[in-house]
């Protein structure tokens, strides 16, 4: 099963990990794939993990960390826990794995193809309450559940009969991915290409569609500096504007800045944004704190370098004149006036 971590928090996650152990010896798909902490689901929040394969089901999972001494009460609509600050009314968990469904159950739904195919099953887990002492206490619970030890995870296993073709895989990974706003034309893809129209309809099905490598970069956030290499036109500013929503859907409060080299990037730029990022949501991007950012920019158009020496209050070398003063590396003579002035510490203004 290859897994794809959104965060690096995967290895400290008891209750994550141990759901994710459960069900890796239980799929037996070597084509599937485990998401953690990814996709992001609107307002809902995110799923722990998400299962997918083309023999079963996709399986939504949402951990909780309680164990059997935390629960005063529980029902098949709310419960009642002890987090250390005091009783605590909580939805039953259950209905909570259900939210993080029902909203990836529509996008879906959304593709023809899938419409009637796909139907992702929820699952509560709590690794740390076995299911015994659990009934034993409560006498029940509501929906797909997922105890200490595994219990219960061969149960959210629904088999897919027949299992996906070759192209409902493709369009099932693709909604995963958020790779399907790529194309104009999602599920409806032609077998054979005899005209040049079809030929690009085949083409514009085909590219929301990312391989191993470049999903992982996409989705990954690592815990430091990360290098994205490729030949031109290998899909870079595509992965790096997923990325950015990704991020911004993750810590919406946290300030992104988006630059490039190339003028003629920003509109593509700033649209794919958008477009993966209202995948999710039903609202653009908060550009207060997306920043999207020529590197060079000028006074008819925001970039880094200028927005930078007017926020420091020194002098402005348009591109073409520093380009005059050093033709191999034109930013050097811009870097040298400007680092000859103090900075000062950025606070209303961030980019």
């Amino acid at each position: 099963m290859d897994f794809i971590a959104s965060l690096p928090t995967f290895h400290s996650d008891y209750e994550a990990g141990n759901t994710y152990g459960w069900f890796e010896q239980l799929i037996d798909d070597k084509d599937a794939i485990c998401f953690y902490k990814y996709p992001f689901v609107g307002s809902v929040g995110t799923p722990d993990l998400v299962f997918i394969s083309r023999k079963y089901q996709p399986v939504i999972v949402r951990c909780f960390p309680y164990s059997q001494e935390q629960v005063v009460s529980a029902d098949d609509h709310q419960w009642v826990v002890n987090t250390g600050h005091g009783p605590m009314d909580i939805d039953a968990p259950y209905l909570l794995a259900d939210d993080l469904a029902v909203d990836i159950r529509s996008r879906f739904a959304r593709v023809r193809q899938l419409r009637d195919r796909i139907n992702p099953v929820a699952v509560a887990s709590l690794p740390r309450i076995t299911g015994s002492q659990f009934f034993l206490t409560f006498g029940h619970s509501k929906g797909q559940m997922c105890w200490a030890g595994g219990e219960g995870a061969a149960r959210a296993l629904v088999t897919l009969e027949p299992e996906l073709s070759i192209e409902e895989w493709r369009l099932t990974r693709s909604i995963l991915q958020t790779a399907l706003p790529l194309t104009k034309n999602p599920g409806g893809a032609v077998k054979t290409a005899t005209t040049l129209g079809t030929a690009i309809r085949m083409l514009d099905s085909n590219i929301a569609l990312l391989d191993d490598q470049q999903m992982k970069v996409a989705v990954q956030i690592p815990p430091g500096p990360q290098r994205i290499r490729g030949l031109a036109g290998t899909g870079k500013t595509v992965l790096l504007a997923m990325k950015a929503a990704n991020i911004h859907k993750l810590y919406p409060d946290k300030r992104i800045l988006f630059t490039f080299h190339t003028q003629s990037l920003y509109n593509q730029a700033r649209n794919l944004v958008t477009r993966f990022y209202r995948f999710y949501s039903d609202v653009d991007p908060n550009w207060e704190n997306l920043h999207i950012r020529h590197a060079w920019g000028g006074k008819t158009k925001p970039g880094v370098y200028y927005d930078l020496t007017q926020r420091q209050g020194s002098d402005f070398i348009p591109f073409n004149v520093a380009r005059t003063i050093d033709a191999e590396v034109p930013f050097r003579p811009a870097a040298k006036r400007h680092l000859k002035r103090k900075l000062t510490h950025i606070t209303t203004t961030s980019l």
